[in-house]
């Protein structure tokens, strides 16, 4: 549900798809979100099967880590970097 409001700034809604019988997001992902990440993060998650969870949640951390490389790294670094020039300083 984190990554949801930080994707779409709003709450996750979800509806059942008839045909299969799984969960899927009301809302659709962007083409520059890099959506096939996104939607297996979600359907995995939404459709978590207890007996290969393990496996599930490897799957989706190796692509996460694959995605995100030395260069989106550093990348990633230097917009949190900016972000947190933004906040308030402590008094």
């Amino acid at each position: 549900a984190s990554a949801f409001i930080l994707l779409f700034g709003s709450h996750m809604e979800v509806v059942r798809d008839k045909s299969t019988g799984n969960w899927r997001l009301n809302k659709i992902l962007r083409r520059y979100w890099q959506k096939d990440l996104w939607q297996s993060l979600f359907h995995s998650l939404l459709n978590f099967d207890l007996g290969s969870e393990r496996k599930c949640l490897r799957d989706l951390r190796v692509a996460f880590d694959e995605y995100i490389d030395e260069d989106r790294s550093r990348e990633i670094a230097t917009h949190l970097n900016q972000l947190f020039t933004h906040l308030p300083k402590k008094r």
